[in-house]
């Protein structure tokens, strides 16, 4: 296009945008000519779109859109040559409209990323209107992948309306999430009667399967192999199954080397290990990766978001296992490797959740306060339980219960986000009824049992464990310590295989607790049980040590210094007694019950 020529490729003037235009376009957001344009010429000529862009946006805004434009457009599949039509075979209105209709769809992806989402669900109906128009299955399925993306941040999405989220009518389309509330479910079921129809999510990705691979479009048909995979996995189906999806997926990948998706496995399968519970395993998944993108194979190099994600991960893994300079050495890698817009947001929530942790076992309750409130943008169920827990730490258990209340029926959790939010409920109950009437809740082991069912019928192994030593903690409490070991000894296993050096202090501590009750004050054995104690009670004290917990470090060398005194090993007891007083401990156990949790 020449410098004094004002029309663009299609044969139409460029848009001038004025003032009002610019506040009608960033408002109303209408699906006009002038912002497919906007697609067209960012794909196609740089300065023209930082020139349009100018006109929308201020500079800082503008550069912004740009960088994460350029970042997203890899992964914003156009169609190739070879599955159109030659260009002499098109005529120029068909030409027209692919071009409009790809717009309209890329520019859904750049709103999607945004977290712009009823932006970006305006622009998908319009790319999926025009393609069904235009008969173009291709465009339908790359449609359908990213009408996916949007539900999954959603419980529902409604379409065919306008105002979408709003007021179902007649004639109108319902994506639902299965994992919806069932009154929620039984509402849809009833406006059904209407004429509403009701398409559940795995229905739109099994379509979407079968559609691209019929259409030979591989990359949108391993996208949609692992989303069911992911799909399956929080829909409580069997591992097996999940896993064997993904295998599917992983031979498109390797057949057509396509290495962002081969990235994107490995981080499916990191993230589903670490859901299930096999924490070794996800460590592992994400070694694989990086392995995959190392500099040294800089053919396959791909530094997406999986991959940012799988480095935070390795960065989670040290920090449960108190290597803290290793974390920074690693964190420091991630600042430098990835900071753009989009992966920075992943190793930033993975710092802030490291220094939350940090400050919190060293008890510094105010700056923890402050990190909880930081995350709340960037994780904000996440930032909520950080807050209840330091309600717990600080004995404002009122204050905690009130964080709390609703937050399951206000927000979109997983399974695992519900087992979390049990956990922590179920100690504040706890906690209160024990320093108020000095009598356990019976609602804590009723959110607890709920909590365990969750987690059984979602193969969470992982939790099952926690939830059972959060069972014995209570029945120690309430004078049941055999039942309490015979739990403990259910989730040892899973805890020392999998667990993070915390867990397994506390599983070591709560499992000599529950020794040194069970021992008969006359029983002659009782001399053996208490060595046997002393042993798991120093492998505790060694895991938090290791990790900084130094209120469990308190509260193990109080114990050790008692059983030591009632073996009569003076010099132990002393030293273990000075040390406790060195921690200044007299002001450290607040309650008995506490320090079980």
């Amino acid at each position: 296009m020449s410098n004094g020529n004002k029309e663009n490729e299609l044969g139409a003037e460029e848009p001038e945008f004025t003032a009002d235009h610019k506040e009608k376009i960033l408002n109303g957001f209408e699906m006009d000519y002038s912002l497919y344009y906007l697609a067209i010429t960012a794909q196609k000529n740089s300065s023209r779109a930082k020139k349009v862009m100018s006109q929308l946006w201020p500079k800082e805004e503008c550069n912004q859109l740009l960088v994460k434009f350029d970042e997203h457009r890899p992964h914003m599949r156009v169609v190739t040559e070879a599955e159109l039509a030659p260009l002499e075979n098109r005529t120029v209105s068909e030409d027209i409209s692919r071009i409009f209709r790809y717009a309209a769809l890329n520019l859904a992806a750049l709103h999607a990323q945004f977290q712009h989402k009823t932006v970006a669900q305006t622009a998908l109906k319009e790319a999926i209107v025009m393609a069904q128009e235009a008969g173009d299955n291709v465009c339908l399925q790359l449609a359908h992948a990213w009408t996916y993306y949007l539900i999954s941040k959603n419980k529902y999405i409604v379409y065919d309306t306008k105002h979408p989220g709003g007021t179902a009518y007649s004639g109108t389309t319902i994506l639902v999430k299965k994992s919806i509330g069932h009154h929620e479910l039984a509402k849809f079921e009833t406006e059904y009667l209407r004429g509403i129809k009701i398409i559940f999510l795995i229905h739109l990705i099994e379509r979407s399967i079968g559609k691209s691979g019929a259409f030979g479009i591989t990359h949108t048909t391993s996208l949609g192999l692992m989303a069911s995979a992911h799909h399956a996995a929080l829909e409580a189906n069997s591992p097996t199954d999940v896993f064997e999806t993904l295998m599917k997926s992983d031979a498109l990948n390797s057949k057509h080397s396509m290495s962002d998706l081969i990235s994107m496995t490995y981080a499916e399968k990191s993230a589903l290990w670490a859901y299930y519970g096999k924490a070794k395993m996800s460590t592992i998944c994400a070694q694989l990766l990086l392995l995959h993108n190392s500099q040294n194979n800089k053919q396959n190099l791909f530094n997406g978001e999986s991959t940012c994600q799988e480095v935070t991960n390795i960065i989670n893994a040290l920090v449960e296992n108190g290597e803290y300079k290793l974390v920074d050495v690693v964190l420091n890698h991630a600042k430098e490797r990835f900071n753009n817009l989009i992966s920075n947001k992943i190793w930033i929530s993975s710092e802030r959740l490291f220094e939350f942790m940090k400050i919190m076992r060293h008890e510094r309750w105010s700056e923890a306060e402050n990190i909880a409130n930081q995350m709340s943008s960037l994780l904000p169920f996440e930032s909520k339980l950080r807050f209840a827990e330091i309600t717990i730490a600080t004995g404002d258990y009122v204050a905690g219960l009130k964080l709390l209340s609703n937050t399951e029926e206000n927000t979109i959790l997983t399974a695992s986000n519900r087992i979390q939010l049990m956990i922590v409920l179920s100690k504040i109950l706890n906690l209160s009824a024990v320093s108020d009437q000095k009598f356990t809740s019976v609602n804590t082991f009723v959110l607890l049992n709920s909590a365990l069912k969750i987690a059984r019928t979602y193969h969470l192994s992982y939790y099952e464990a926690v939830i059972k030593m959060n069972l014995a903690t209570l029945q120690l409490v309430i004078g049941m310590p055999n039942q309490a070991l015979v739990l403990i000894n259910e989730a040892m296993e899973q805890i020392l295989a999998h667990g993070s050096c915390f867990d397994r202090g506390w599983a070591f501590t709560l499992n000599a607790q529950c020794l040194v009750a069970t021992a008969s004050l006359n029983s002659k054995k009782r001399k053996l049980i208490l060595q046997d104690a002393i042993e798991y009670l120093l492998k505790a004290k060694n895991y938090f040590q290791k990790i900084e917990a130094f209120s469990r470090i308190k509260s193990t060398t109080y114990f050790l210094s008692l059983i030591y005194n009632e073996l009569g090993m003076k010099t132990k007891r002393n030293q273990f007694a000075f040390e406790y007083r060195q921690n200044n401990g007299e002001n450290v156990i607040k309650s008995k019950i506490v320090t079980l949790f």
